[in-house]
């Protein structure tokens, strides 16, 4: 979100973001809605079908 300052005025401090171990992470990846079944290495085995996965391999 882009906080606009009128002129003379003084912009207000913003909180820090707060870490988290996901913030380490790069080269996110995203299946959505999957029409088959898929081998994702590395995340777990399963016989349900997902609708959403997200992965990073990086981090």
């Amino acid at each position: 979100m882009i906080n606009f300052v009128k002129p003379g005025e003084t912009a207000q401090k913003q909180p820090t973001q707060k870490t988290s171990i996901l913030n380490g992470a790069t080269g996110w990846s995203m299946k959505v809605y999957l029409d088959n079944k898929l081998v994702f290495p590395s995340i777990v085995r399963t016989n349900l079908r997902s609708d959403i996965v997200l992965w990073s391999e990086a981090g």
